[in-house]
């Protein structure tokens, strides 16, 4: 086995590798797909039985935890905040500051995968942020 140079490689790889798996059979992209993004995100293993977990995700709203992190079954990707394109296997940061991975190609021109999920304190600090600025303000008369 030969891993970053082969029998007919003169230059061999030049960088560091990390984790190394070995698995019996092929792996689905989505999995690949799994594996780099949430070992990225949220230093999730290659073998966690959290990467089945998020993988067993299949509609909008269910969620699922890996790595400490809630994250959220999506089929709508908002633009790489670093202008990339989107294409499955990628795993970005959207323009909206929320970590997301594109776990496969929804064959009708979009994707779906997962994002990471607020934590409950963010979502609510958001809400009641929106329901301020929604409601209405009095006006008050300066004394003249």
């Amino acid at each position: 086995m030969f891993i970053g140079k082969g029998p007919t490689t003169v230059d061999g790889f030049n960088g560091l590798i990390d984790d190394v798996g070995v698995w019996h059979g092929e792996l689905s992209a989505e999995r690949i797909a799994a594996i780099a993004g949430l070992g990225y995100f949220a230093g999730v293993d290659l073998a966690s039985s959290e990467i089945d977990d998020i993988l067993s995700l299949s509609a909008p709203g269910e969620m699922a935890m890996a790595g400490g992190i809630g994250w959220d079954y999506v089929d709508l990707f908002p633009a790489a905040a670093d202008a990339t394109a989107l294409t499955a296997g990628l795993h970005y940061l959207g323009v909206d500051n929320w970590f997301y991975i594109i776990l496969d190609d929804d064959g009708q021109g979009g994707f779906t995968g997962i994002r990471a999920a607020p934590e409950p304190a963010t979502g609510l600090l958001l809400a009641l942020g929106t329901l301020l600025c929604l409601a209405p303000r009095r006006k008050t008369r300066r004394a003249r």
